[in-house]
Protein backbone atom coordinates (compact mmCIF):
# COMPACT_ATOMS: atom_id res chain seq x y z
CA UNK A 1 0.00 0.00 0.00
CA UNK A 2 2.73 2.40 1.03
CA UNK A 3 4.77 1.86 -2.37
CA UNK A 4 1.14 2.67 -4.22
CA UNK A 5 1.11 6.20 -2.39
CA UNK A 6 4.99 6.85 -3.26
CA UNK A 7 4.36 5.87 -7.11
CA UNK A 8 0.72 8.21 -7.18
CA UNK A 9 2.84 10.91 -5.41
CA UNK A 10 5.47 10.53 -8.37
CA UNK A 11 3.76 10.05 -11.12
CA UNK A 12 1.05 13.59 -10.11
CA UNK A 13 3.61 15.87 -8.90
CA UNK A 14 3.31 15.50 -5.30
CA UNK A 15 -0.14 15.19 -5.82
CA UNK A 16 -2.75 12.15 -5.30
CA UNK A 17 -5.63 12.27 -7.88
CA UNK A 18 -8.85 12.16 -6.44
CA UNK A 19 -9.38 8.54 -7.30
CA UNK A 20 -6.86 7.31 -5.21
CA UNK A 21 -8.07 10.03 -2.21
CA UNK A 22 -11.80 8.21 -2.61
CA UNK A 23 -10.30 4.59 -1.79
CA UNK A 24 -9.09 5.26 1.67
CA UNK A 25 -12.01 7.82 2.66
CA UNK A 26 -14.84 6.08 4.44
CA UNK A 27 -18.44 7.48 3.44
CA UNK A 28 -18.27 10.61 6.04
CA UNK A 29 -15.02 11.64 4.35
CA UNK A 30 -15.93 11.64 1.38
CA UNK A 31 -19.16 13.91 2.22
CA UNK A 32 -17.07 16.38 3.62
CA UNK A 33 -15.07 16.27 1.22
CA UNK A 34 -17.41 17.11 -1.28
CA UNK A 35 -18.81 19.83 1.04
CA UNK A 36 -15.61 21.38 0.73
CA UNK A 37 -15.13 21.52 -2.54
CA UNK A 38 -15.43 25.03 -4.49
CA UNK A 39 -19.18 25.40 -5.99
CA UNK A 40 -18.88 25.53 -9.31
CA UNK A 41 -17.46 21.74 -8.68
CA UNK A 42 -20.00 20.37 -6.28
CA UNK A 43 -22.71 22.06 -8.70
CA UNK A 44 -21.34 19.96 -11.77
CA UNK A 45 -20.74 16.63 -9.74
CA UNK A 46 -24.54 17.48 -8.84
CA UNK A 47 -25.52 18.27 -12.19
CA UNK A 48 -24.02 14.75 -13.50
CA UNK A 49 -25.98 12.76 -10.97
CA UNK A 50 -29.21 14.49 -11.60
CA UNK A 51 -29.57 16.46 -8.66
CA UNK A 52 -30.75 19.91 -10.00
CA UNK A 53 -32.04 23.10 -9.34
CA UNK A 54 -35.35 24.52 -10.57
CA UNK A 55 -33.67 25.93 -13.65
CA UNK A 56 -31.79 22.40 -14.13
CA UNK A 57 -28.20 23.26 -13.12
CA UNK A 58 -26.67 21.04 -10.92
CA UNK A 59 -27.67 21.38 -7.04
CA UNK A 60 -24.10 20.91 -4.96
CA UNK A 61 -26.20 22.61 -1.89
CA UNK A 62 -28.56 19.56 -2.30
CA UNK A 63 -26.59 16.98 -2.78
CA UNK A 64 -24.23 17.96 0.04
CA UNK A 65 -27.41 17.61 2.24
CA UNK A 66 -27.98 14.24 0.69
CA UNK A 67 -24.51 12.86 1.11
CA UNK A 68 -24.86 13.99 4.93
CA UNK A 69 -28.27 12.30 5.47
CA UNK A 70 -27.31 8.93 3.79
CA UNK A 71 -24.04 8.76 5.96
CA UNK A 72 -26.05 9.54 8.97
CA UNK A 73 -28.10 5.80 7.40
CA UNK A 74 -25.45 4.74 7.15
CA UNK A 75 -23.46 5.00 10.46
CA UNK A 76 -27.05 3.87 12.22
CA UNK A 77 -26.92 0.98 10.15
CA UNK A 78 -23.15 0.08 10.81
CA UNK A 79 -23.54 0.62 14.56
CA UNK A 80 -26.77 -1.38 14.50
CA UNK A 81 -28.71 1.23 15.77
CA UNK A 82 -32.67 0.99 15.86
CA UNK A 83 -33.82 1.84 12.25
CA UNK A 84 -37.43 1.00 11.54
CA UNK A 85 -39.17 3.83 13.37
CA UNK A 86 -36.22 6.24 14.25
CA UNK A 87 -36.62 10.12 13.27
CA UNK A 88 -33.17 10.93 11.54
CA UNK A 89 -31.30 13.58 13.14
CA UNK A 90 -30.04 14.71 10.08
CA UNK A 91 -33.05 14.80 7.83
CA UNK A 92 -33.34 15.84 3.68
CA UNK A 93 -33.82 19.45 3.12
CA UNK A 94 -37.33 19.25 1.42
CA UNK A 95 -36.30 22.80 -0.61
CA UNK A 96 -33.92 20.51 -2.76
CA UNK A 97 -36.68 18.08 -3.46
CA UNK A 98 -38.78 20.23 -5.83
CA UNK A 99 -37.16 20.59 -9.17
CA UNK A 100 -36.51 16.96 -9.67
CA UNK A 101 -39.66 15.00 -10.61
CA UNK A 102 -38.90 11.87 -9.41
CA UNK A 103 -38.47 12.80 -5.91
CA UNK A 104 -41.47 15.62 -5.88
CA UNK A 105 -44.16 13.00 -4.32
CA UNK A 106 -41.38 13.32 -1.16
CA UNK A 107 -41.81 17.39 -0.84
CA UNK A 108 -45.62 17.71 -0.60
CA UNK A 109 -46.20 13.81 1.17
CA UNK A 110 -46.03 13.70 5.42
CA UNK A 111 -43.24 14.75 7.09
CA UNK A 112 -42.52 11.38 8.72
CA UNK A 113 -41.38 10.81 4.62
CA UNK A 114 -38.54 12.98 5.29
CA UNK A 115 -37.73 12.41 8.73
CA UNK A 116 -37.91 8.44 8.73
CA UNK A 117 -36.05 5.92 6.76
CA UNK A 118 -37.54 5.95 3.77
CA UNK A 119 -36.77 9.41 2.75
CA UNK A 120 -32.66 8.29 2.64
CA UNK A 121 -33.32 5.05 0.93
CA UNK A 122 -35.33 7.35 -2.30
CA UNK A 123 -32.01 9.08 -2.18
CA UNK A 124 -30.29 6.45 -2.31
CA UNK A 125 -32.52 4.46 -5.04
CA UNK A 126 -32.34 8.03 -7.18
CA UNK A 127 -28.87 8.51 -6.77
CA UNK A 128 -28.04 5.00 -8.02
CA UNK A 129 -31.00 5.32 -10.78
CA UNK A 130 -28.72 8.18 -12.03
CA UNK A 131 -25.01 6.55 -11.89
CA UNK A 132 -25.20 2.91 -11.81
CA UNK A 133 -26.82 0.14 -14.85
CA UNK A 134 -29.94 -0.95 -14.89
CA UNK A 135 -29.09 -4.07 -14.10
CA UNK A 136 -27.45 -2.83 -10.69
CA UNK A 137 -30.58 -0.69 -9.94
CA UNK A 138 -32.87 -3.26 -10.37
CA UNK A 139 -31.43 -5.68 -8.30
CA UNK A 140 -30.80 -3.53 -5.28
CA UNK A 141 -34.29 -2.16 -5.60
CA UNK A 142 -35.73 -5.88 -6.45
CA UNK A 143 -33.62 -6.65 -3.03
CA UNK A 144 -34.86 -3.64 -1.35
CA UNK A 145 -38.75 -4.51 -2.02
CA UNK A 146 -37.73 -8.37 -1.48
CA UNK A 147 -36.47 -7.79 2.28
CA UNK A 148 -39.20 -5.19 3.20
CA UNK A 149 -42.23 -7.43 2.22
CA UNK A 150 -40.51 -10.77 3.84
CA UNK A 151 -38.19 -9.86 6.20
CA UNK A 152 -40.25 -7.13 7.96
CA UNK A 153 -43.47 -8.45 8.83
CA UNK A 154 -42.41 -11.04 11.22
CA UNK A 155 -40.50 -8.30 13.54
CA UNK A 156 -43.83 -6.96 14.46
CA UNK A 157 -43.00 -3.98 12.64
CA UNK A 158 -44.80 -2.25 9.68
CA UNK A 159 -43.86 0.12 6.74
CA UNK A 160 -45.34 2.51 8.14
CA UNK A 161 -43.60 3.21 11.01
CA UNK A 162 -40.94 3.60 8.86
CA UNK A 163 -42.13 6.27 6.92
CA UNK A 164 -43.60 4.72 3.70
CA UNK A 165 -46.66 6.00 2.44
CA UNK A 166 -49.32 3.73 1.38
CA UNK A 167 -49.06 2.55 -2.47
CA UNK A 168 -44.69 3.85 -2.31
CA UNK A 169 -44.15 0.98 -5.03
CA UNK A 170 -46.61 2.53 -7.45
CA UNK A 171 -44.09 6.09 -6.88
CA UNK A 172 -42.55 6.85 -10.05
CA UNK A 173 -38.90 6.30 -8.50
CA UNK A 174 -39.57 2.89 -7.49
CA UNK A 175 -40.44 1.95 -11.36
CA UNK A 176 -38.22 4.66 -12.64
CA UNK A 177 -36.02 2.54 -15.15
CA UNK A 178 -39.21 0.30 -15.88
CA UNK A 179 -40.39 3.13 -17.71
CA UNK A 180 -37.07 4.73 -18.65
CA UNK A 181 -36.16 1.76 -20.69
CA UNK A 182 -39.57 1.88 -22.25
CA UNK A 183 -38.73 5.45 -23.57
CA UNK A 184 -35.35 4.77 -25.23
Amino acid sequence: MITGWFSCVRTYDGWLPTWVVTEVLDFGGISTRYSGLKRRDRDEIAGDLGVVDSTGAGNGSALANWLQVINYLRNVCAHHSRLWNRNMDVQIASKHLGPIELLAPLRTGATTQLSRVFGPLCLVLFLLAESADANTWQRWRDHLIDLLITVLPPTGRSLNEMGFPPAWCDWSLWRWRDWQSAVR
